[in-house]
């Protein structure tokens, strides 16, 4: 299994067994940024922070039946402890996330990561509702801009699919991504 299953499975036991989906993307969003080199990507979608590629992970790991998925949340069905199978620094990480943040809910672990990472939230159709207006415009301060027009090429060998549309939305504001 791959090690970043792993962190998620551990994520996961931290909370009783079952995340809502917003909820574990924030965690794992906020994890991420306390790793040396993290193990997912992220981009700014429209609830914040998402990663595509944890969402695969979560995708495959329900299809195995190691997870129950239902709308809203993710249910692991494991026995095993994964707290025992990863680093010991990811797990101090990881207990740190449930204590600083395991009480939040959704629209609170949003807005949290809207105004300390505001570029993540610059895709949201909820940040203006959970904003304040000098938090919002914070926000918008924080999408990239350029007023040249410019023609570049972009590698994307070795890189994540969140790392590869980041370049592109940080390089070019008239570049019309879209996705779903």
């Amino acid at each position: 299994m791959f090690y970043r299953r792993k962190i998620i499975l551990a994520l996961l036991q931290l909370f009783e067994g079952e995340l809502e989906k917003i909820r574990l993307q924030k965690l794992l969003f906020l994890f991420t940024q306390r790793q040396q080199k993290a193990e997912y990507d992220f981009i700014p979608y429209k609830f914040g922070c998402y990663s595509y590629s944890a969402n695969a992970d979560l995708t495959t790991m329900a299809s195995k039946g190691m997870l129950t998925e239902t709308d809203s949340h993710f249910k692991s069905n494991e026995k095993t402890d994964y707290l025992k199978a990863i680093k010991e620094t990811d797990k101090k990480q990881l207990q740190e996330i449930k204590m600083l943040y395991g009480k939040m809910n959704a629209n609170v672990l949003m807005k949290h990561t809207y105004i300390n990472f505001p570029y993540w939230a610059t895709k949201s159709i909820k940040a203006e509702s959970i904003l304040t207006a000098n938090e919002f415009e914070k926000m918008n301060k924080s999408k990239p801009k350029s007023s040249k027009t410019i023609l570049f090429t972009i590698g994307y060998e070795g890189i994540s699919l969140e790392e590869y549309l980041n370049r592109l939305l940080k390089f070019n504001k008239n570049f019309f991504l879209k996705y779903e």
